[in-house]
């Protein structure tokens, strides 16, 4: 809580209009640039050696409308200065990046990884600053913060390199750690037991799904997680990576999880790309985890094709198409998006799950406005399914544990498929 004691302290010491002097367009002129408040903003001015003015802009400011006001720039390499405006006060700060472009001032957006940053927003402890990596490179702009979690001290630097139009997130450069172990960036693909894999590459007899654990790598830089994640059809449970170190000899990763009641070690094999696992060896834990999971896979022309999930694989391999039912009715099940695996299945729109399918099919169809279940699947090799209707007590809920199958359904045949198909 800010107290009227400290926003009187914050406004004496409110520092003046800041003034920078830097080549702002590139011609090896120095311009020299001010900023001020002017109402509700910050009114930029650009002048040149003989303190004529060439650009004017306004940049956001705190609703306060007392603030302290930085100057920072930057220099990428051949386009002339960038610089940032911040205004700060104890409840908003606004953070704005410029350039002079023929003639005018125009903002530069910060391009994140979930999107273009906002200007204006609450204080979260990040901090901002120019940095040149090299003697010849363009200055590169960073972001920093330091902050506490359950997992323990999470600390993130983003880089950010100015791409012609805007700051773009540099994941490459960016760094993330937990108590000072280093948050890698994995792929997140979901790991199943290798049995479970024949059944479903087959399209018969999803029902192990049902009852096995599936698990994956969490590793969120943006959210400061680096864990193990099981996943059980009756609940989801994280432990935290504690330790990690790469086998010098092999492309494997030797992993410490636990979340404070138990504990044990992982061996992680990667891909040549050392971003994608392959497999996963768990000792200790919960006895059904003390085995080899994999991710979903198929040979293609060009290689092995990795899938996010089982759902995912499924739609995309086995039944995106045109299928026709034994009445004479015809559906196109098209993909929507992966990860999660939404479809359209005819005129019906969700999100494909196996593992809470209920007794009688294979998966089900989830809507993704949240109603309740109408479909589910139940497959019968490559190219046949049968639609099964489902029915919800109460009828309103969209709980899939409180479904079931209700009737025999209708079959369906892939357009073109061999009528010997089982």
């Amino acid at each position: 809580m800010i107290t009227p004691l400290l926003l009187s302290v914050f406004l004496q010491t409110r520092p003046a209009s800041p003034t920078l002097l830097l080549d702002l367009d590139g011609d090896g002129v120095v311009e020299t640039v001010t900023a001020a408040p002017h109402g509700k903003k910050i009114r930029i001015d650009v002048r040149d050696a003989a303190g004529k003015r060439r650009a004017r802009a306004e940049a956001p400011a705190p609703e306060s409308g007392v603030y302290g006001i930085t100057l920072a720039s930057g220099t990428p390499d051949g386009a002339g200065a960038l610089f940032e405006v911040s205004a700060v006060d104890p409840r908003r700060e606004c953070r704005t990046i410029w350039r002079l472009k023929e003639k005018q001032l125009s903002p530069v957006p910060i391009v994140g990884s979930k999107g273009k940053l906002a200007d204006c927003s609450s204080p979260e402890g990040w901090t901002s600053r120019w940095k040149k990596p090299g003697e010849d490179s363009a200055d590169e702009y960073l972001r920093e913060r330091t902050r506490s979690t359950a997992e323990g001290e999470y600390h993130r630097v983003e880089v950010y390199r100015f791409s012609g139009s805007e700051l773009t997130l540099d994941p490459a450069r960016s760094t993330a750690d937990i108590d000072g172990l280093s948050i890698p960036d994995w792929s997140p693909l979901h790991l199943y037991p290798r049995p479970l894999l024949e059944t479903l590459l087959s399209c018969f007899d999803l029902s192990p799904f049902k009852t096995t654990p599936w698990l994956r790598i969490v590793t969120d830089r943006d959210e400061g997680v680096f864990a193990l994640e099981v996943a059980r059809p009756s609940a989801t449970r994280r432990f935290p990576i504690r330790q990690g170190h790469p086998d010098p000899e092999k492309t494997e990763w030797l992993l410490t999880a636990s979340d404070g009641e138990r504990s044990g070690q992982i061996r992680l094999r990667l891909a040549a790309d050392e971003r994608h696992p392959l497999e996963v060896t768990v000792e200790g834990l919960e006895e059904d985890l003390r085995q080899s999971f994999v991710p979903v896979s198929r040979w293609s022309s060009r290689g092995v094709e990795l899938f996010i999930s089982a759902e995912d694989e499924l739609l995309i391999k086995s039944l995106v198409g045109d299928w026709d039912s034994s009445r004479g009715e015809r559906i196109s099940i098209t993909s929507v998006s992966t990860n999660p695996a939404v479809a359209d299945f005819g005129n019906q729109r969700g999100r494909l799950d196996i593992a809470q399918a209920p007794q009688g099919s294979d998966v089900i169809l989830l809507p993704r406005d949240g109603s309740a279940p109408r479909v589910a699947l139940l497959l019968r090799g490559p190219n046949v399914l049968t639609r099964m209707p489902v029915t919800c007590e109460p009828a309103k809920t969209a709980r899939p544990e409180a479904c079931r199958v209700s009737g025999v359904g209708d079959s369906f045949r892939r357009v073109g498929s061999q009528l010997n198909t089982r």
